[in-house]
């Protein structure tokens, strides 16, 4: 026993990872499309993108980036089930190829393919997503 104070459940709560066990229904779901400059109509590539199913505060997110044609894809298995996700796109090259205030999208999935496994409910996408960045101004000052 260690002389330190005791470690309570909720003290630290990012620790925490739901993970499902056998017997969990999942949904595979799918997000691809393009990320476009909102003046120019130009494809904007190296811009992170992430997603989060809203009715699991304890997924973790993973992160894909736009193609040099400002496309990106993400396909992966989820619980629980959601109609939605919520993707959040984030300049973080900097200046490199201009910089981009972050846009958060709610974006509606729709059930594409019944599962023939019992615990997948199917297969859920968005396609063809379409997002225009806004451009940040700069403020030089002489």
């Amino acid at each position: 026993m260690s002389g330190g104070p005791e470690r309570q459940f909720g003290d630290d709560d990012d620790d925490i990872v739901a993970v499902p066990e056998y017997g969990v229904p999942v949904m595979e779901f799918r997000i691809c499309g393009k990320a476009e400059d909102a003046k120019t109509g130009q494809p904007v590539k190296g811009i992170a993108m992430t997603y989060n199913n809203p009715v699991d505060p304890y997924e973790r997110q993973d992160t894909t980036w736009t193609s040099e044609n400002g496309e990106f894809i993400v396909q992966r298995n989820t619980y629980p089930p959601s109609d939605k996700m919520i993707v959040k796109f984030t300049d973080v090259d900097g200046s490199e190829n201009g910089e981009y205030s972050v846009e958060k999208v709610e974006v509606p999935l729709v059930w594409q393919e019944e599962s023939q496994d019992g615990w997948k409910v199917g297969i859920f996408a968005a396609d063809d997503v379409k997002v225009m960045l806004d451009p940040v101004e700069s403020s030089e000052s002489e």
